[in-house]
């Protein structure tokens, strides 16, 4: 934890505060808390994909001119 010089005594008494927060929702499960913001219903989801298409087509082709390059050499 990083350590912060306050000045003053409400600023020491919102730091105590802030730090009592943070340390009470460490220890709390995050689940649970996101199930009673949101009523009881799970969090929707949201599905990540990315769809691609792979050809080896120009590898293929470049693989292939060079190797009967090499041939016309021997």
């Amino acid at each position: 934890m990083a350590w912060i010089y306050v000045v003053g005594r409400e600023q020491h008494k919102k730091l105590a505060a802030l730090e009592m927060e943070l340390a009470a929702s460490q220890q709390e499960d995050f689940a649970s808390k996101n199930l009673l913001e949101n009523k009881g219903t799970p969090p929707k989801k949201r599905l990540l994909a990315v769809v691609g298409i792979i050809t080896k087509f120009g590898h293929k082709n470049n693989r292939d001119a060079i190797c009967k390059g090499m041939d016309a050499n021997w």
